[in-house]
């Protein structure tokens, strides 16, 4: 039997989402059985220490009692966990300074636990993904069980958890692709595959101005915002205002809105910004743009057209040359994964074929323009 010296009460503040509560007091090197117990009051123990997704070298948790083996100890906690730890030590062993322990609170570096209210990306164990937002006492059903999400709260994003049949869920940190992946369809909209090239060829990065007609479901406004973000501008132009106010409520949803300027018009008819960066058409007719882009192009700017149907791009091409535009290209992106397995790998059965072909080409003057449009 070890007796214990009486418990030390050490106030503990958090800031932020995630902290790392590290406690050490001069013990120097350790043996195994030097035992410290760090009973948790002030409130129910959080669910980090629940969980057997964090993987403490060594330690036991039972009820509301951590007993671990002293030294540097590791606790991630979240910030509204509690107020007070009471650490009760051996009697036996090196001495402490005052028989105390100290207390570091920080934000741990890499370590980003989840919150309510927080949204997560949960992929499943059959490679389903759901975008949830994490409240305590909501339950999520599904074909592979059920989830209560409360239990995230806490909990490191990465973590694995079971559902009540046994079916194992990451909890991932969802990226702005998949945030904008989960907008609602009001109309067809611009696959990852594509998105990545637009962004590419078009030379878009933080600090463009750029316009784009139109502005559809909102996931191509959303990624252009992302990456102009915080100094750019989008110029998102849409014929229908039901779009218009779709966007808004999405893009503020995932923090992007300020960095958008939604406007009911036709760029075939007037586009307003001049000296853009680049001008991205998602419309059914843009070669009867493409004068009104050139004037709003900055010198060397680009423009890109995304169409459906190979008509489309022979009349964009046509406009595109007939207004002096150079280095003009046209690509289709075919997309096809791979089932990777040692002796079984090959490409799968379904891929992602045709979506759209995309025209780029670079603003330039013809022989006979003089100084500029």
């Amino acid at each position: 039997m070890v007796s214990y010296l009486t418990g030390v009460q050490v106030p503990v503040e958090f800031s932020m989402a995630a902290s790392s509560a590290t406690l050490f007091g001069g013990y120097g090197p350790m043996t195994a059985r030097y035992v410290a117990i760090i009973y948790l009051s002030g409130s129910r123990a959080p669910r980090s220490l629940q969980s057997s997704s964090l993987n403490f070298s060594s330690g036991i948790f039972s009820d509301d009692i951590f007993y671990t083996s002293p030294g540097f100890l590791p606790l991630y906690l979240s910030k509204n966990f509690m107020q007070r730890i009471t650490i009760l030590l051996p009697r036996r062993g090196p001495i402490f300074p005052n028989n105390s322990l100290s207390l570091l609170c920080y934000r741990s570096i890499g370590m980003s636990v989840i919150e309510e209210g927080d949204e997560v990306l949960f992929i499943t164990q059959k490679g389903r993904r759901y975008l949830l937002k994490v409240r305590e006492g909501k339950v999520f059903h599904s074909s592979e069980g059920y989830l209560d999400l409360g239990q995230l709260i806490g909990l490191p994003y990465g973590s694995r958890i079971r559902t009540n049949i046994g079916s194992v869920w990451v909890a991932a940190k969802p990226l702005v692709l998949d945030q904008v992946l989960n907008f609602p369809r009001v109309t067809q909209i611009v696959y990852p595959k594509d998105l990545g090239y637009v962004i590419l060829i078009s030379g878009v990065r933080c600090g463009s101005r750029v316009v784009e007609g139109g502005t559809g479901a909102g996931v191509l406004t959303a990624m252009l915002a992302y990456y102009v973000a915080p100094q750019g501008r989008v110029y998102s132009y849409d014929v229908d205002s039901r779009h218009l106010e779709n966007a808004a409520k999405q893009l503020e949803k995932v923090g992007l809105r300020e960095y958008v300027e939604l406007k009911q018009g036709d760029l075939t008819q007037k586009i307003d910004e001049r000296e853009v960066d680049a001008v991205i058409l998602d419309i059914p007719t843009p070669w009867l743009a493409v004068a009104n882009a050139k004037q709003a192009l900055r010198d060397g700017g680009i423009l890109v057209s995304i169409s459906p149907t190979i008509e489309q791009v022979i009349e964009t091409v046509e406009a595109l040359k007939e207004e002096g535009f150079a280095d003009i290209s046209c690509v289709e992106l075919l997309l096809r994964r791979l089932r990777v397995k040692r002796g079984m790998t090959r490409p799968e059965h379904l891929m992602h074929a045709h979506t759209a072909y995309i025209t780029a080409a670079r603003k330039a003057y013809r022989e006979d323009e003089v100084g500029g449009s």
